[in-house]
């Protein structure tokens, strides 16, 4: 049997996908990648993975991605690790910078702030690494688990998903699963 590469979100949200397929004894013949957002996208876009879980706003940049099952990361209203974290009100940002790790977080910021906040700030993306650092930003879109320990040090803190909710009342999709290969029956029947 080949073996299924599989790349999946290295955040705490993702855990119960990562345990269900270490332990279902389902997929048993698999390589697990756990990385951040970006680099699972960048995994499945490069043929390293068979299967990925992809930031949304990445997918329509995959030639031939397909959404495999309907399980996602996905919020109906707060998720405290997808946030604008801020020194100022809404009102007065200036300059918000971006997290590296996800590029649905970073539209989903766009839009709120264009059709949501009504704020046209200014939008600088960070290196990697540096949005653990935020020192002397303003304004940051930041996720996964290092915003547990950067919520302390901001005074404005605004989910993206919550925002999301209030300003439509839809539930808001972070990541789906994805391939850009036909899987075989019994793999996709073990994955739905």
């Amino acid at each position: 049997m080949e073996t299924l590469r599989i790349a999946a979100v290295s955040y705490l949200n993702t855990f119960p996908f990562v345990l269900g397929i270490k332990t279902s004894g389902e997929l048993d013949d698999i390589e697990l990648d756990l990385a951040i957002p970006r680099i699972c996208a960048e995994r499945i876009r490069a043929g390293q993975a068979d299967l990925a879980l992809v930031p949304v706003g990445a997918i329509p940049e995959i030639d031939g991605a397909k959404i495999v099952t309907d399980y996602c990361i996905g919020a109906e209203g707060d998720v405290k690790t997808v946030l604008l974290l801020s020194h100022v009100p809404l009102e007065e940002i200036k300059t918000i910078h971006l997290d590296y790790d996800s590029r649905s977080s970073i539209a989903l910021a766009r839009i709120l702030a264009r059709d949501y906040w009504k704020i046209n700030p200014s939008w600088e993306p960070l290196p990697p690494d540096k949005a653990a650092r935020p020192d002397g930003i303003e304004s940051l879109v930041a996720i996964g688990d290092k915003t547990f320990y950067l919520t302390p040090h901001f005074p404005y803190i605004y989910d993206l998903s919550g925002e999301w909710y209030k300003h439509t009342g839809l539930p808001f999709v972070f990541a789906a699963w994805i391939t850009r290969k036909e899987l075989t029956g019994s793999i996709y029947r073990k994955i739905q």
